[in-house]
């Protein structure tokens, strides 16, 4: 059955659910030509206490290469969170998160809403939890549906609303495979956990968890 949505400051039900209150967007990774490190830009604003992030009318073109291996760090104030993204299994995903990362999409986003023992969640530039890229985009639920520790999915609204958020399972977690997997955590549980171990107001920690930067990695 579906699981209840899950709202960036809500209680949710049990088991929570790993959807936002409103549209989860996403955009396209943007790989650029040749191997190495591309850190990102920053194209975020301070307005009125939140991030202003830019808006898309569509989801970039696809242009990940199945050829190359992509990786992420995400630089936290919490430690760095090291992901090997699996672009064979879902690539208009794995595109997407590097074309918004690259954009600068996420620096400076914090992880809105934890839940022990779960998942951390994060993505909206908003930090109210229905906030994304301004675009949707279809699920890739092919594979395997098994949602272990250290496993990185996206967070939706329901069918084929993806966007910008996405989560990291604390554990083995059990879900219906209704959310795209698209990479793993390969170091930096310890940050992960850490995060997952912030004070907390319901869902919400008390002090920001932020990720300041991303820096994408192809090979």
């Amino acid at each position: 059955m579906a699981l209840p949505q899950l709202h960036a400051f809500g209680h949710a039900a049990d088991p929570p659910s790993l959807s936002n209150g409103a549209e989860l967007t996403r955009g396209c990774p943007h790989p650029g030509a040749g191997a190495g490190t591309r850190p990102t830009r920053r194209t975020m604003n301070q307005k009125k206490g939140r991030h202003m992030a830019k808006q898309y009318a569509s989801p970039p073109d696809l242009t990940v290469d199945l050829d190359k291996t992509y990786s992420a760090v995400l630089r936290t104030n919490h430690g760095d969170i090291s992901i090997e993204f699996d672009a064979a299994r879902s690539p208009i995903t794995v595109n997407n998160w590097l074309f918004l990362a690259g954009e600068g999409f996420y620096d400076g986003v914090i992880f809105h809403r934890v839940v022990p023992g779960f998942v951390i969640q994060g993505g909206d530039p908003t930090s109210s939890g229905s906030g994304g890229p301004g675009y949707k985009f279809r699920d890739e639920l092919d594979g395997d549906g098994s949602y272990a520790r250290g496993t990185v999915a996206m967070a939706n609204a329901g069918p084929n609303t993806n966007g910008s958020q996405f989560f990291i399972c604390l554990d083995d977690v059990s879900l219906p495979h209704a959310y795209t997997i698209f990479g793993k955590v390969t170091d930096g549980m310890d940050a992960v956990d850490s995060i997952a171990a912030a004070p907390r107001s319901g869902e919400r920690p008390l002090e920001d968890c932020v990720i300041s930067s991303v820096e994408i990695r192809e090979s």
